[in-house]
């Protein structure tokens, strides 16, 4: 989870796992409710997209994150019912280097990296 305030997050950058070898950073786990989840492009130099299919109708709230943890773009805050979304955020105005999003549905949460150009 990526939290809210004041938090450094470290990273192991020449390791194919996780510091905590765990599995591998690219992997992408999504919450039950949510299907044909994808993040593109990823990198990219100004727009990215977050596409997704919800099961139910569900609370869904969905962020993007500088390497401090403060949040700098708001994609989505609300409930939204069973259907076929896309999202689209600009990234245009942030610095070149590496994000964090965190997509939270009901009760769970998949997170994982953006590459802005």
């Amino acid at each position: 989870d990526v939290p809210s305030n004041n938090v450094v997050l470290t990273y192991c950058y020449d390791k194919c796992k996780t510091c905590g070898g765990d599995d591998p950073i690219l992997a992408i786990s999504t919450p039950q409710s949510v299907s044909n989840f994808a993040v593109y492009p990823n990198p990219t130099s100004g727009n990215t997209k977050f596409a997704y299919t919800l099961e139910q109708t569900e609370q869904v709230t969905l962020n993007v994150y500088n390497m401090l943890g403060a949040v700098v773009a708001t994609v989505y805050g609300g409930t939204q019912p069973a259907g076929t979304y896309t999202l689209e955020v600009s990234l245009a105005n942030l610095d070149h280097g590496m994000y964090i999003y965190k997509m939270q549905v009901g009760d769970s949460s998949t997170q994982g990296q953006i590459v802005k150009q």
